[in-house]
């Protein structure tokens, strides 16, 4: 592979592809079958498609090529597979030389080759979805001589184009997209999928992939469904909720490791501007602070973890590399209640006090009749909220305090969770509460700078400040500054009330001690990635 130099190197450290296989020392391995079972359920038709469920998105990057995907702390790292490398060449103009490896065949026995990249560029200038952002900053593209490179020439510095060629798909993708056709497309990965329902997947190892012998030959991923198959049997066990009962069982038993960590999962509200009284700041601002989110996250989560706390940001989560900000309530302060009243309410503290004192001071909030009016009308608002029982059950509590803050909601259920973060985009809603997952920072940030993206929870307010905070982060290939222009628009929001975050959903990870290399990851993807070097001894 060819090695960057200067400046360029410096700058692509982070980026370029590692390859990186088990070592030739590595222990015996079993290679029988592997229970894994992980929350919700299997939706979509592709990685790509706008109603792919994170349980689909995480096995087709164990069945589709990546030129990149994440390891357990999130960090995109390069992949041993058929695209063998992505080297920045140049910044005036930026350009990516991407290597592919001619060798591999997709599982009809095409040969892949340079023209499954181009596909995918075509495919995402013509989509709105976060996943395409990158495409639509590519200008040219040109093969090589001798058909295994492609040269990409972006339009500015985009710094993100390590997110771009994930999951790609063997042309021709059909048109319509359907769930029965993802087993019969062409594979190309570790894995290819034998069969798949909505609450089963089945794959097995593909023989021409490096190290096929190292590989668990049968793998069955159960979305949505408790651990049944464990003890002997190899397991993994992923989920965001847990009793005491778990906690106890993984104590005792001396066969698997358990852990509960912070999961990439933020519960957050959204605010309309489509609909006159979550149009209004003093408004957002007022039902921002009526909220006390460490009662939230005791009356949610109680005593089961300590590590769950207010958010303090809106674009990062709190298990994130870059974020700043407590851990947990210790069991001894875990029921007590904070209010930062002494200082001046950002929308990333808690300040019930702050919401008191909007009252009746000229902001067009005032007490009427036990209930709170703002220039004449009564505060009333509709949150939305999809189909989690979990987040359902935080829309009752929030609606709870919000009637002691005088108040008037009512909930309005949807089925997906994009549909009720639509409903707050469209003015169907004045509210939603929303379980988004928080992933690289431009992407969690795509909802809220440029055209709208269909895939995000994205409330459809946008502004000119937003936008030149996005655009500076994505022209910054240093990693420190790109984050301090990111936490410039996270603040943008945070004082425009926008978004309240919450708090993170916990997660509960067991495994078999048997498999001695799992790394305990904030995200589904970050855990599943990880299933090639799960070398059990």
């Amino acid at each position: 592979m060819m090695r960057p130099r200067g400046l360029i190197a410096a700058l692509t450290a982070f980026a370029t592809l590692v390859v990186a296989g088990p070592s030739a020392g590595a222990s015996p391995v079993n290679t029988g079958t592997l229970h894994i079972y992980v929350p919700g359920s299997f939706a979509g038709c592709t990685a790509t498609s706008v109603n792919s469920s994170p349980a689909l998105r995480s096995i087709m990057d164990l069945i589709r090529p990546s030129a990149f995907l994440p390891n357990s702390v999130g960090r995109l790292i390069g992949v041993r597979g058929p695209i063998l490398s992505a080297e920045l060449t140049s910044l005036k103009p930026q350009a990516v030389v991407y290597t592919i490896d001619r060798t591999f065949h997709w599982s009809n026995g095409d040969t892949f080759s340079v023209a499954d990249l181009t596909n995918v560029i075509v495919e995402g200038r013509q989509s709105s979805a976060t996943w395409a952002d990158g495409y639509h900053h590519i200008v040219s593209f040109a093969i090589g001589p001798k058909k295994n490179t492609l040269r990409v020439v972006f339009d500015n510095h985009y710094s993100d184009w390590s997110r771009m060629f994930r999951s790609l798909e063997h042309a021709p993708v059909p048109r319509q997209c359907r769930f029965d056709q993802i087993v019969s497309q062409p594979s190309l990965g570790p894995y290819t999928l034998l069969s798949l329902t909505r609450a089963v997947a089945v794959l097995q190892a593909n023989e021409s992939w490096p190290h096929y012998e190292q590989l668990y030959r049968t793998v069955i991923v159960e979305a949505g469904a408790p651990a049944t198959r464990i003890g002997a049997t190899p397991f993994v066990d992923l989920r965001y909720g847990f009793t005491r009962q778990d906690l106890t069982a993984s104590s005792i038993h001396t066969d698997r490791y358990a852990k509960i960590g912070v999961s990439n999962h933020t519960a957050v509200v959204l605010y309309s501007p489509r609909r006159y009284l979550s149009s209004q700041l003093k408004v957002r601002e007022y039902l921002s602070a009526a909220l006390n989110r460490q009662e939230l996250i005791n009356q949610l989560i109680g005593e089961q973890t300590f590590a769950i706390a207010p958010a303090r940001f809106n674009l990062i989560g709190q298990a994130q590399i870059g974020y700043i900000g407590d851990g947990g309530l210790s069991p001894v302060t875990q029921m007590t209640v904070p209010d930062s009243s002494d200082l001046q309410f950002t929308g990333t503290g808690d300040c019930r006090s702050c919401a008191s004192a909007l009252l009746n001071h000229g902001f067009g909030l005032r007490i009427r009749s036990g209930g709170v009016i703002f220039n004449g009308l009564p505060l009333v608002v509709r949150l939305a909220v999809g189909p989690s029982p979990k987040m359902r059950e935080l829309a009752a509590l929030i609606q709870s305090q919000w009637r002691m803050a005088g108040v008037s909601s009512f909930i309005a259920r949807y089925d997906t969770e994009l549909a009720a973060a639509n409903a707050v985009a469209y003015g169907a809603a004045e509210t939603a509460l929303v379980e988004q997952t928080v992933g690289p920072v431009g992407s969690t940030a795509a909802a809220w700078y440029g055209p709208r993206r269909s895939d995000q929870f994205d409330a459809g307010w946008r502004s000119p400040q937003a936008n030149s905070a996005a655009l500076a982060a994505l022209s910054a290939f240093n990693p420190v500054e790109a984050l301090t222009s990111w936490k410039s628009l996270d603040q943008i929001i945070a004082s425009n009330f926008w978004m309240r975050p919450l708090f993170a959903m916990p997660y509960y990870l067991r495994w078999s001690s048997s498999i001695s290399t799992v790394s305990p990851s904030n995200s589904l993807e970050g855990l599943l990635c990880q299933l090639t070097l799960w070398n059990a001894t």
